[in-house]
């Protein structure tokens, strides 16, 4: 079974992949990455899994990202066979990411943040 660190672990990686295939020697060289709200729960039969919203690259329609986002995502360790991707995220879908039900296994609530893969440039701007 997959804990906290392994689940950290696992998206850190899927994102460095994602970032790569997306961006290519840019990611690498210049730090060039996607935007990414990363949140870790734990699942009432104990499973530790994401909610993620991922802003596409202007480059691709949300479709074809979502198409190759799940694609990777369902190859990783954390797929476990089972994805799901909505284009247009809404504010319906960060208040579902962000519910209290299910980080109660955290001692701060913000601690479901996954800040090691959160990558918001417009917030520090």
């Amino acid at each position: 079974m997959v804990d906290e660190l392994a689940a950290k672990k696992a998206f850190k990686e899927y994102m460095r992949l994602l970032n790569r295939r997306i961006y290519g020697a840019a990611h690498r060289h210049h730090g060039k990455r996607l935007r990414v709200i990363p949140i870790l729960e734990r699942s009432v039969n104990r499973r530790w899994h994401y909610h993620v919203a991922i802003e596409p690259p202007s480059f691709m329609n949300g479709a074809e990202f979502g198409e190759l986002a799940m694609a990777m995502w369902l190859k990783g360790d954390l797929g476990y066979e089972f994805g799901d991707v909505a284009e247009n995220a809404d504010s319906y879908w960060i208040s579902y990411m962000a519910k209290l039900r299910t980080k109660s296994d955290f001692e701060h609530y913000f601690d479901c943040i996954d800040t090691d893969t959160f990558f918001n440039p417009a917030a520090s701007a």
